[in-house]
């Protein structure tokens, strides 16, 4: 798999390593699925009964606010709220990096 430039250099400014999986491989991405695991238990089931997509959304979007003042002791006593902050700044960080690269 080649990378890009603009990832090649973001990669070597932060100095990590890419390690890539398999799409549509769920054993290589075992903290994905285990996401996927978690939020289907927690927003779907038992299964909402909705009449249209949009009311659904609306049910998931009430139920994704609701959750993300949950408290997770098992990941260093914070709040779910503040794993999304930390994630969506790096994210939004490696948008504008990769963005440059165009």
């Amino acid at each position: 798999m080649k990378n890009r430039e603009a990832f090649i250099q973001f990669r070597s400014y932060y100095l990590f390593d890419a390690q890539f999986c398999a799409p549509a491989k769920g054993n290589e991405k075992g903290q994905v699925e285990k996401l996927v695991q978690t939020a289907r238990a927690q927003f779907l089931v038992p299964v909402p009964q909705v009449s249209d997509l949009q009311v659904l959304n609306h049910y998931l979007l009430e139920q994704c606010d609701a959750y993300e003042e949950t408290y997770v002791q098992k990941r260093k006593n914070r709040w779910v709220n503040d794993f999304y902050k930390r994630s969506n700044s790096f994210c939004r960080l490696l948008v504008l990096i990769l963005a440059q690269g165009r």
